[in-house]
């Protein structure tokens, strides 16, 4: 999985029952060996499985796989000493066993899915689960290690589950390195409409990448806050046509009336608009005021992981 977790660290699996008798034998990385029957649920992640368990390994530790038809056994202590320590730590930590985390896993790949309906129905079913499982701590203990494609559900799920508690959380994920995972944070919290987001969604406006700026301009116009009135009009001096055209969109959502829709294409129309209605706002937010949620240091870059 491209962004896998902890669950593919080495997941301890026991009681899986009776496999069949033929096995492969599994050369890791380390110089250990062991046999089992090999299954890959996806590209990151292998299981070995033998009759006294199984073993959920990252690709990367396995070195290469012999087919055989020996009866092999896991010998847990001495393939991975510290893995059943690991199991027990995991299993406080996130309130789900090995087995659970690697189903959850499973349905969090599917927020990576370019069809927009299988997304969100893994949104919805995950979020269900909390019915029967503590989903939410365990996304909570995980949240660092999710890629740009999966993290914009995973913080859906949360604020599906309880907004109250995902909103500090996503508010977190709004200064996060990489671009996109910003992006989705801010339309997230506009979306719920918190007011105490509203600070922290004008900040995408000074965001070093466009596409943040964009996406904060959106959020800003579904949250419905005029106070980025000020911050919004000084962004239609953007050389980036898409910044412009969603802060001129955010502007007319956030000043028209249900039977009077308020539109102009100026900065200068927009100021002199803005002179007319500044008295009714409190608090106005300018860019003057305002800190990037992220900036890259100079000679530096940021990796992506999807």
């Amino acid at each position: 999985m491209r962004q896998l977790i902890a669950a593919c660290s080495v997941m301890l699996l026991l009681g899986l029952g009776s496999l069949a008798a033929s096995a492969d034998t599994v050369y890791l990385t380390d110089g250990s060996t062991l046999d089992g029957v090999v299954s890959q649920p996806n590209e990151n992640c292998f299981v070995v499985a033998s009759g006294s368990g199984s073993l959920m390994f990252e690709a990367s530790r396995i070195q290469r796989v012999e087919k055989n038809d020996k009866k092999g056994s896991i010998d847990l202590g001495k393939v991975n000493p510290w893995a059943v320590k690991y199991e027990e730590d995991m299993t406080k930590r996130t309130g789900l066993t090995a087995t659970q985390r690697e189903e959850v896993v499973l349905i969090i790949d599917k927020f990576a899915s370019e069809d927009a309906n299988e997304r969100q129905a893994a949104i919805k079913k995950l979020a269900a689960m909390q019915k029967q499982l503590p989903i939410f701590t365990f996304l909570v203990a995980t949240i660092d290690s999710y890629g740009a494609r999966t993290l914009p559900g995973v913080l859906e799920v949360l604020m599906a589950i309880d907004r109250g508690k995902a909103i500090p959380i996503v508010r977190d994920c709004a200064t996060n390195p990489v671009a996109r995972n910003r992006a989705a944070a801010l339309q997230i919290m506009g979306a719920a409409r918190d007011v105490a987001s509203v600070d922290t969604i004008a900040r995408g406006l000074v965001d070093e990448d466009e596409s943040v700026r964009v996406a904060a301009a959106g959020a800003l116009a579904v949250a419905n806050n005029r106070r980025a009135t000020p911050a919004l009009i000084e962004n239609l001096g953007n050389l980036d046509k898409r910044v412009v055209n969603a802060c001129n969109a955010a502007l007319s959502k956030l000043w028209s009336e249900e039977n009077a829709e308020v539109k102009f294409v100026t900065a200068e129309e927009w100021n002199t608009f803005w002179e007319g209605r500044s008295s009714t706002v409190s608090e106005p937010i300018s860019t003057s005021k305002l800190e990037p949620l992220f900036v890259t240091e100079p000679g530096s870059y940021v990796i992506a992981h999807e």
